[in-house]
């Protein structure tokens, strides 16, 4: 890894620890949820092969969730009740994704495909949406989270793969939507979401996701094949970036307002 991600210049305020990271400050690697350090030293439960770029977006996304860092902010002193809230959901969003990272956290494919009943109606879908993840493991492993693969697989364990699913409103994903919902909202960087369209592509499924309040992740079958690699060359900042964009959609996700108008079909709003 590159000399210039390590941190340095380390300063002590109060419980917070700072260091400069290429000219930006960012909290100390111990001022983050437990986790971090074993992440960034390659010790520990985790795998990943940018372990210590993900400890340096995890440091410095800290620091600009919790001292108000974004451009609504940049004219004004950020209020105290903003940052303690901000703050709040940065320690949430890094603690779960210490968590995610960890190796025994991914799912293990040979184990979902032996629990499958060949003789069950939707048995060949469900292989293809394990085959998905399966390559995706292959082509990302673990320098993206568990939560990004389980959501690729979730097809394989409702009653109907193709069924349309609003994250928010299902009970029985309350303890999933945060995670998927930032998975699916990464997607604005677009390579990794036409890496995810290529593969998937091969075995005649189509990814749909309506932004907004619906939170909706849906595959549905489609003929269409095309073939798209990330070029390698860009790879590295790419994945740097969906980690980045993920992270905050996954701390802004309890701020985010919920309408069921925007889910109600043409019908009902017609009537």
């Amino acid at each position: 890894m590159n000399n210039t991600m390590t941190q340095r210049n380390n300063i002590q305020t109060n419980t917070v620890q700072f260091t400069d990271i290429r000219g930006e400050i960012a909290d100390g690697i111990h001022s983050l949820p437990q986790g971090w350090n074993a992440i960034a030293t390659g010790k520990g439960p985790y795998s990943m092969t940018n372990g210590k770029e993900l400890a340096t977006m995890a440091q410095l996304f800290s620091h600009k969730m919790r001292t108000g860092q974004v451009e609504f902010f940049q004219a004004t002193r950020p209020e105290q009740t903003y940052n303690n809230i901000m703050s709040q959901l940065a320690n949430e969003t890094l603690a779960f994704y210490a968590s995610d990272y960890q190796d025994n956290a991914y799912p293990v494919i040979e184990d979902i495909k032996k629990n499958l009943d060949a003789k069950e109606e939707h048995y060949a879908e469900r292989l293809k949406f394990i085959a998905i993840t399966q390559e995706l493991l292959q082509e990302f492993g673990h320098t993206l989270p568990a939560s990004f693969y389980w959501k690729y697989l979730s097809p394989v364990f409702r009653a109907d793969p193709y069924e349309k699913v609003y994250l928010r409103k299902r009970q029985d994903y309350r303890n999933q939507a945060r995670a998927w919902d930032a998975v699916l909202h990464a997607q604005k960087v677009f390579p990794v979401q036409m890496r995810i369209q290529s593969i998937s592509s091969k075995y005649n499924i189509t990814w749909d996701h309506a932004c907004g309040c619906s939170d909706c992740g849906r595959a549905s079958a489609d003929a269409g094949k095309f073939e798209y690699q990330i070029p390698l060359s860009q790879k590295a900042e790419v994945i740097r970036a969906f980690i980045w964009t993920m992270f905050f959609e996954y701390a802004i996700f309890p701020l985010t307002p919920d309408a069921n108008y925007i889910l109600e079909g043409e019908e009902r709003i017609a009537g």
